[in-house]
């Protein structure tokens, strides 16, 4: 009898299981993505190059292009605001006509560019979409845009 419970209890489980893979419950729907208006300040460099330099990650730069990315000093929103939860974070730019001039300029290769610009963040992609930029400062060897 106690052998016949354990069979009845594991075709139960086996059944339930095969169930759920036949019929997935329904994906939930998207949550909406956060959008914020902000006006940044911080340091472009290549995420590549750092990870090389820093941990001796096998970035090839050379062969297939840098990856700029913003890691954020300071951060408002619209409304002059201050967003503390952005300081520090790394952002990657949105590919498009207004980021090229950030993407591609040779000048910006191995440098830390101190710029400020302005955009939508995305922050649950860390992601800035630009809107305006403005480099204000170029480390040694770079020319003032």
């Amino acid at each position: 009898m106690e052998m016949q419970k354990k069979i009845g209890l594991l075709l139960g489980i086996f059944t339930v299981l095969l169930l759920e893979s036949a019929f997935p419950l329904q994906p939930q729907a998207e949550k909406q993505v956060t959008v914020r208006e902000a006006s940044l300040t911080g340091r472009i460099f290549c995420v590549n190059c750092e990870l090389k330099r820093r941990a001796g990650a096998d970035a090839e730069c050379h062969v297939f292009g840098h990856q700029r990315v913003l890691r954020v000093a300071s951060c408002t929103d619209a409304a002059g605001k201050p967003i503390p939860a952005l300081n520090n974070v790394v952002l990657h730019f949105l590919v498009n006509e207004k980021s090229q001039m950030i993407l591609r300029d040779p000048a910006l290769e191995r440098k830390h560019v101190l710029c400020r610009l302005r955009g939508k963040v995305y922050p649950d992609f860390s992601l800035l979409e630009l809107t305006s930029k403005q480099i204000i400062y170029c480390d040694e060897g770079v020319k003032k845009k």
